[in-house]
């Protein structure tokens, strides 16, 4: 690796928009996984995998996040059980890049640039936001309970 490189990040495509998420973030990109039914789960999961002998529920993010339907990728994006038990579906998995240290914009804001950007970065004259993943676990802890007292 040269100097100035921050690290690998996986891209995906999720509301239109391109996204990446840090390698180290990710245990594993599953190809075209069976899905099994969670009761009770909700429209915003697509169901739960059987990941290496573990349970996985997977969230259908662009559900979840209010996205029109689009295309699914047939694969599914699993974090490590350290950063949380689950998987998400996304419209489109594209690839891994190595991002720059100075391709790092800061001055986020949430309303021009979407809910679970937690920064944004510049690769190849494309605007690459950086996926925000405990900002969607928080979103999802906090609408579980909501269901709760329904």
């Amino acid at each position: 690796m040269s100097e100035g490189i921050l690290e690998q990040i996986l891209t995906f495509r999720f509301g239109g928009h391109l996204y990446g998420l840090e390698v180290g973030r990710i245990q594993e990109v599953v190809k075209a996984p069976e899905f099994f039914y969670i009761p009770r789960a909700g429209k915003s999961f697509a169901g739960a995998i059987n990941f290496h002998g573990r349970v996985v529920p997977v969230l259908d993010l662009p559900v979840f996040a209010g996205q029109p339907v689009r295309k699914r990728d047939s694969r599914v994006i699993v974090l490590p059980p350290a950063v949380g038990s689950l998987g998400f579906t996304v419209e489109s998995i594209h690839g891994l890049v190595l991002l720059e240290e100075d391709a790092i914009q800061e001055g986020l804001s949430e309303e021009t640039e979407g809910k679970y950007v937690r920064c944004l970065a510049s690769h190849e004259g494309q605007v690459l936001r950086l996926f925000d993943v405990e900002r969607l676990l928080r979103d999802m802890e906090h609408s579980g309970r909501e269901d709760r007292r329904l």
